[in-house]
């Protein structure tokens, strides 16, 4: 350090421009980490220590431009792919890189003081509670530069900004010793004449109160005498006070509800004084909302807060603001209510209990799933305070709504969850006027009524399922036996919606419970389902028998196996397929684990002896499913089935590869990475089905697991390039009498290859020798009419990018000429009414894509783009369409993707 110091006296003339070329050092480092992040690991060693020497440089823009480079680094670290190796080097590096910037925060600059709580704030974002190690050493910093008079409102908003990232990711224990340090400056303050600094010194005053307790009731290891009475008269003079910005009023609110939540019980009487102004701030229509999450925090704290006074007016506003128009706000009481009735049950009574009802029925509907959601949840929590005083409201205001719901076909994800959670509960506590018969009939009827409407179907049936199976698991013995065996009956109907109906209940229902003592009966009702004439019937029933199965495996299993082995059972093996795919699905890893190697033969099995392309879909499935939950046991077979002599078989192995890596974290990730161009491998392989699957499965990692592709990435870019271009070898004409029709073998393959590109953009774009990948786009340009269109897509997010722009820009000649074709091409005069309607689609987007271009910083240095966009798009008969396009991506800028324009 000490040389460099002295070296620095060669940069002292004035006549000296070499800084320039320390600078552009800098810049270039930036852009090699922004544009190569997984070269970044391999240079680490190297790159950091420069970095950190340079700490030093006295010209100040240079250093602003090593802080600069530093902070991408540093940001790298937090990003997926190379972020995973290059984290534990930036950790490595975090004792030397802590020492320079404590160096530099001796400098006199402003300018570089602020420049190192910025890098200090990102390496706290990127390594949360990584500072614990040097925290004694960074709070006297911290307090000095609070205190410091010449410290400018920038430097004084980064270092309260960074205290207040240490204070929320740190470790309580570490920051206890220096809480006293840094809270005096911090109070001082949230009195500053600057609103920005007031309300971030009020954020921080929050933070520090969750510091001091951060687990109440349990008591803090320091005297909460030494600072609530400084933490609450800083807040409640801002609080108070009426005429200040608005950040602050919300600052000082927020951190009122912090302190009351962590600290409530050390304020003693001034709590009484602070809740009615809270209350005030919540009557206000300028801070109401912040005021509502302020009390949703008070009433989730642990502490057992005087809270009885201020509940019932609290209650009458939040059931007033569940009307307003502001989803926001709804969504926040529905939230702050939640919290009431979690904590403070006592204090609603009967007329509390139905004013909340009263205002969530209108909620529980589908214009709104989240709401609706939300007020599911609460009508949970209120059941679960006081079931007996509940009950009869549900049954009055809330299940009217409910099967309404119930009935829609945009019902999905947690609003069905919570209405399952609510069925459950009315069942399991038996609620006052909800028995489960009377709710069983009005679920029911759901189905009933909507199984002959045109709207209504499987979506209907399946809902309604899932609600009866959660009343079963919450009901009585007895309650859930005689259901069980009403469907039964059910399976056996003539009539085919209760057929449907009673199929996919016992399904849900066996789910839950085990149902293996009905199977004597249960078994052959369920199989006998397969010979219906309806499909419908026929698919419900082998959606009934996985999941049952899922319920008991080993009962279940053997006999599905059996049957599937059985060559007397050949017309329903595709059916058992089927329910040996929803068991596999749905039971347990731990479960399934012992049945693999019985399971494995007969699905390589089906793979080989079939040539119907849905039971080879249904194996991969299975496959797929099978290898995330027992990758030990699957994965050696797959892979001896990866070169094997069929085809078929080959292509079977490759696309389970799909289906198990979408679910999620699994066994098999930690395998994944040195098998994966096994499988990817074959995007060169001799048969368009294998290759078809190969770009599925590229396509399938690179959305669901991008990281894994870092090494194999360069050697499967080459074979997916060759698959966008048009073979000659796979067109060919069909004579069919009167007239001809060509047939394009590959345009399946090239538009896969196509999608592929455009996801491997948008997941792994820095890996990607954009030129190459631009001459693809290039010639997909004088494709068929679906490639065009794709390329046109992939094309406007490039151009739409910082970091793509310039691949286009240096192309830009080369893609204007077959875009131009595009756009002025003419229809034959017998054109159909649909070749019309996509060729102006085609031009539309021609236009759109050429708009994009035309947008890019240099693209009017290009002679030839030029041209074409003044003298087609511009002039002619094309220059009305062309400035409706403009003002459709003009209209696009306020948030709305560009590429979704028209």
């Amino acid at each position: 350090e000490d040389e460099d110091e002295d070296d620095d006296g060669d940069y002292s003339d004035d006549d000296d421009t070499s800084w320039k070329v320390r600078r552009a050092a800098a810049k270039l480092l930036a852009a090699i980490i922004v544009s190569k992040p997984d070269a970044v690991p391999a240079i680490f060693d190297k790159l950091c220590p420069a970095l950190l020497v340079r700490f030093s440089e006295r010209e100040e823009s240079v250093k602003a431009d090593v802080f600069a480079t530093m902070r991408l680094l540093v940001q790298s670290a937090a990003s997926t792919g190379a972020g995973a190796s290059l984290k534990p080097l930036v950790v490595q590096q975090l004792p030397a890189t802590v020492t320079a910037l404590r160096r530099q925060l001796a400098q006199r600059s402003i300018k570089t003081r602020s420049g190192v709580f910025v890098l200090l704030r990102e390496l706290v974002t990127t390594l949360p509670g990584g500072l614990s190690d040097h925290v004694a050493v960074l709070m006297p910093v911290v307090d000095k530069a609070l205190r410091d008079r010449t410290s400018t409102s920038a430097l004084r908003l980064e270092v309260l900004g960074f205290l207040r990232l240490v204070l929320d990711s740190h470790e309580p224990a570490v920051l206890h010793p220096h809480l006293k340090l840094v809270a005096p400056p911090v109070v001082a303050a949230a009195g500053d004449r600057y609103y920005k600094i007031a309300a971030e010194a009020l954020r921080v005053c929050g933070s520090l109160s969750h510091a001091l307790r951060p687990e109440p009731p349990t008591a803090s290891p320091l005297p909460l005498g030494d600072f609530v009475p400084a933490l609450y008269d800083a807040v409640s003079v801002r609080l108070a006070a009426l005429d200040q910005d608005q950040e602050v009023k919300e600052a000082s609110i927020s951190t009122m509800g912090v302190l009351v939540a962590s600290l409530g019980d050390a304020l003693g009487d001034k709590l009484s004084s602070a809740l009615p102004v809270l209350l005030d701030r919540l009557r206000n229509e300028i801070t109401r909302l912040t005021a509502v999450r302020a009390f949703e925090t008070i009433a989730a704290s642990p502490l057992d807060l005087p809270l009885a006074d201020t509940i019932p007016p609290l209650l009458t506003e939040l059931c007033s603001y569940l009307r307003k128009t502001s989803r926001g706000l709804r969504l926040a009481s529905l939230l702050a209510l939640g919290e009431i009735a979690r904590h403070h049950a006592a204090a609603l009574g009967a007329e509390e209990m139905k004013a909340i009802f009263v205002e969530l029925a209108p909620i529980i509907a589908d214009r709104d799933l989240q709401l609706a959601s939300q007020a599911l949840t609460l009508c949970l929590k209120l059941v679960e305070a006081d079931a007996a005083v509940a009950g009869p409201l549900v049954a009055e205001h809330a299940m009217g709504p409910l099967v309404v719901l119930l009935a829609s076909p945009l019902l999905q994800g947690a609003a069905i969850a919570r209405m399952e959670d609510l069925l459950r509960a009315v069942a399991a506590r038996k609620a006052a006027s909800l028995p489960f018969q009377s709710v069983l009939q009005q679920v029911l009827a759901v189905a009933q009524k909507a199984d002959g409407a045109a709207s209504a179907g499987k979506h209907t049936l399946e809902s309604v399922a899932l609600c009866v199976a959660a009343l079963c698991e919450g009901a009585t013995d007895d309650e859930s036996r005689g259901t069980v065996e009403e469907f039964m009956r059910g399976v056996s109907s003539a009539d085919q919606s209760t057929q449907l109906l009673s199929l996919y209940c016992l399904g849900q229902i066996g789910r839950q419970t085990d149902l293996a003592h009905h199977k004597p009966a249960l078994l052959p009702a369920l199989t006998a389902t397969f010979d219906s004439p309806s499909e419908e019937v026929r698919t419900a029933g082998a959606f009934a028998l996985g999941a049952i199965a899922s319920g008991n495996v080993s009962a279940y299993l053997p006999e599905i196996v059996s049957r599937v082995g059985d060559a007397g059972h050949a017309a329903q093996h595709y059916l058992l397929l089927q329910a040996l795919k929803e068991l596999i699905l749905s039971a347990k890893d731990e479960a399934l684990a012992p049945h693999v190697a019985a399971i494995l033969p007969l699905l390589f099995t089906q793979a080989e002896g079939t040539a119907e392309e849905g039971v080879r879909t249904v194996v991969s499935e299975c496959l797929g499913k099978l290898l995330a939950a027992a990758p030990a046991a699957v994965l050696p077979a797959l892979r001896e089935r990866l070169s094997h002599e069929a085809a078929p078989m080959r292509a079977v192995a490759v696309a389970s590869l799909r289906f198990a890596i979408v679910d999620g974290p699994s066994p098999l990730d930690a395998r994944l990475p040195e098998v994966i161009v096994d499988f990817l491998g074959h995007l060169s392989d001799e048969t368009l089905k294998v290759r078809h699957a190969s770009l599925l499965a590229l396509s399938c990692v690179a959305h669901n697991k991008p990281a894994y592709l870092s090494a194999s990435l360069p050697s499967l870019l080459g074979p997916l390039y060759e698959e966008t271009a048009k073979k000659a070898e796979l067109v060919h004409q069909v004579d069919l009498g009167p007239f001809k029709h060509t047939v394009d073998d590959g345009l399946e393959l090239r538009k896969a290859a196509f999608e592929c590109m455009d996801t491997l953009l948008d997941a792994c774009g820095d890996r990607l020798e954009l030129p190459r990948f631009v001459e693809r786009l290039i010639a997909g340009l004088t494709d068929d009419y679906d490639i065009k269109m794709q390329c046109h897509l992939i094309l406007c997010k490039m151009a739409t990018r910082p970091n793509t722009a310039p691949a286009l820009l240096a192309l830009l000649d080369q893609i204007c000429e077959p875009l131009r074709k595009s756009v002025v091409a003419k229809l034959k005069d017998n054109a159909v009414k649909q070749e019309i309607e996509r060729h102006d689609e085609l031009v539309r987007s021609g236009m759109r894509v050429s708009c994009l271009l035309a947008r890019i910083p240099g693209a009017e240095g290009h002679v030839k783009f030029d041209q074409y966009v003044r003298g087609t798009l511009k002039q002619g008969p094309l220059a009305p369409r062309y400035e409706a396009i403009l003002a459709e991506v003009d209209g696009a800028d306020d948030g709305v993707d560009p590429m979704m324009v028209g």
